[in-house]
């Protein structure tokens, strides 16, 4: 993913050597898809610094607008990390399957005390 500048405007956006792509800031390490997850789920730039308190809100309306003027490539990216989430994630459970056993039994357990709280 390449970062532009508007015109007379920088993008607080920067590329690690891992490729992860973070909103720059003087205190600040948070990733840019979490900015962008939560305004495609509807959240406001105000909301999100209520979230995200160490960004700027200037901050997250230049993300955004990043978003809004790249959104195809932008949503390839977003894409990539979910796919990298997903083979992480596999490679946990592949390695621990007991995890996902106590994680069933678990989420069985909520649902039973749920089910029980609802019939009382």
């Amino acid at each position: 993913m390449t970062i532009e500048s508007f015109p007379n405007m920088t993008v607080p956006l920067r590329v690690e050597p891992n490729g992860a792509v973070r909103v720059s800031g003087p205190q600040t390490r948070v990733n840019f898809e979490f900015v962008v997850w939560s305004h495609k789920d509807g959240e406001t730039p105000e909301q999100i610094k209520e979230a995200l308190p160490t960004l700027e809100l200037a901050d997250i309306y230049a993300v955004i607008a990043y978003y809004l003027r790249n959104a195809e490539e932008v949503e390839a990216y977003l894409r990539e990390v979910d796919d990298d989430w997903e083979q992480a994630k596999a490679e946990i459970d592949a390695r621990h399957p007991d995890n996902a056993s106590l994680l069933t039994r678990l989420q069985a357990r909520r649902d039973a005390a749920q089910q029980e709280q609802r019939a009382s």
